[in-house]
């Protein structure tokens, strides 16, 4: 295993793995994932210069990085029960935005996060 660059600890990970949902620690090294799994387990891997960020029991979730646009139509219409479909133009039709802005808005809000964290590379 390389040396990770990151640890992020003491939060709520979805790990997206069926086995084990959630976690609360995660290594990472050049920008990968090379670690997921208890505080302890995780800090473990530290090594000088390793980066330490306390999460403070904040929720972490994957990110996905897609061109295309499938990914779009069904996350849509799975999370926010909208329907956008080849004759849907976001950007010529301002009312399709608005209302999946809307739903999005609905959806996140009743979420109970008391904060939302976005990690980009």
């Amino acid at each position: 295993m390389s040396k990770p660059d990151q640890i992020w600890f003491n939060g709520l990970i979805e790990t997206l793995d069926v086995q084990k949902p959630f976690a609360t620690a995660i290594a990472i090294s050049q920008g990968r994932i090379i670690a997921v799994g208890n505080d302890e387990d995780i800090l473990n891997l530290k090594q000088s210069g390793t980066k330490i960020v306390n999460l403070y029991k904040k929720f972490l979730m994957p990110g996905l990085v897609e061109s295309h646009t499938h990914a779009l139509w069904g996350a849509c219409k799975k999370l926010f029960d909208v329907s956008v479909n080849f004759n849907s133009s976001l950007a010529a039709n301002a009312t399709n935005e608005a209302v999946i802005a809307n739903k999005v808005r609905i959806k996140t809000t009743t979420i109970n996060f008391k904060k939302k964290i976005f990690i980009s590379k």
